[in-house]
């Protein structure tokens, strides 16, 4: 083999190994939404793995999916702006997925809940709506939807979606004016009203009702059902 030949083959080796190198150090990842609904946590940052995934979640508030990580993640939420830690654990998510992660409790008894979302979307002409029960101390409820009335949703209980993913798959619905009431599940009594909204055809919702039992009313600690546009 001459030199011309050698250096040829040589080159293509080494493409080769750059390609093959290039693949094995690809990361994989996945996609997390944040929903903070934990009553005095105040703002938060959400880091993955030591880099900041999202900044200033609010009470309330969910930030958009974003991209990160995928596999055996360290997921760190601290006060927003500072380095004061209220939730670190190790976990696992899978490449090319969508999670939500919703913080509920107290900041300093913090609890986080991740799931995967089915981002099938609704059928054609229909709203998606789901329920979480968040409300620390709160009673069993039924999510009754006003105009029928109807039950969307029956005896849920606190945190009963951790562990039980079928809790937190969607209902579809027709798409409109759309308000609902928590009512102490098997009566009438209402624990909280959402304020109506307009659910859009092709658009999906989480409905939460959050909050501490026994607080005072009108504080952000208070129960209110609300909802989540899923993004």
């Amino acid at each position: 083999m001459n030199r011309t030949i050698k250096i040829f083959a040589a080159t293509i080796l080494l493409g080769l190994c750059f390609t093959a190198c290039k693949k094995n150090n690809t990361t994989a990842t996945t996609n997390i939404k944040v929903a903070n609904m934990s009553p005095d946590a105040g703002s938060v940052d959400v880091q993955v793995n030591g880099q900041l995934l999202t900044g200033g979640v609010g009470y309330g508030s969910a930030s958009s999916f974003k991209s990160t990580t995928a596999g055996n993640i360290n997921l760190k939420i601290n006060v927003a702006g500072s380095s004061t830690t209220i939730f670190n654990a190790n976990t696992s998510v899978a490449e090319n997925k969508y999670y939500s992660v919703y913080l509920f409790d107290s900041a300093f008894n913090l609890k986080v809940s991740i799931f995967e979302d089915d981002r099938t979307p609704p059928p054609s002409g229909k709203a998606n709506v789901r329920f979480l029960h968040l409300f620390v101390g709160g009673p069993a409820v039924d999510i009754v939807r006003a105009g029928g009335p109807t039950k969307l949703f029956t005896f849920r209980s606190y945190q009963d979606h951790v562990g039980n993913t079928a809790l937190t798959t969607y209902t579809a619905i027709d798409p409109g004016p759309f308000s609902c009431a928590a009512v102490v599940s098997g009566t009438n009594f209402s624990v909280s009203q959402l304020p109506a909204f307009d659910a859009a055809a092709g658009k999906s919702y989480t409905l939460v009702l959050r909050g501490f039992n026994n607080a005072v009313p009108l504080t952000p600690e208070y129960v209110k059902l609300a909802s989540v546009e899923d993004l």
